[in-house]
């Protein structure tokens, strides 16, 4: 939901504004729920929003995880990894490096 119905009025000099700006969204972006987009945010590739994160800014790190209010860069070099289960094994066969653990 997005709404731009809301102006802003200086007091001192009497100007009336209604702050506009655009939300940038990358590419493979996880959004949990309850999250807050202000105006003029831009939330790189790759990255992972905490639940009841608020992003009022340009995040900067492309792969990483971000959380709080406001929201900050917890952790980098990650990505989400589908839970479907041939998307699963496809993605440890072509990445040796990581080790899956089975709960």
């Amino acid at each position: 939901m997005d709404n731009d119905g809301h102006y802003i009025k200086d007091l001192i000099n009497g100007v009336v504004k209604n702050n506009k700006g655009d939300i940038k969204i990358g590419n493979n972006v996880w959004l949990a729920n309850n999250v807050t987009i202000l105006k003029s945010s831009i939330i790189p590739n790759g990255s992972i929003i905490a639940s009841h994160s608020l992003i009022n800014r340009a995040m900067t790190s492309t792969n990483s995880i971000y959380a709080g209010s406001p929201a900050r860069c917890i952790k980098e070099n990650v990505c989400r990894v589908w839970n479907n289960e041939d998307e699963l094994d496809a993605f440890f066969v072509e990445n040796e490096s990581c080790v899956q653990i089975n709960d």
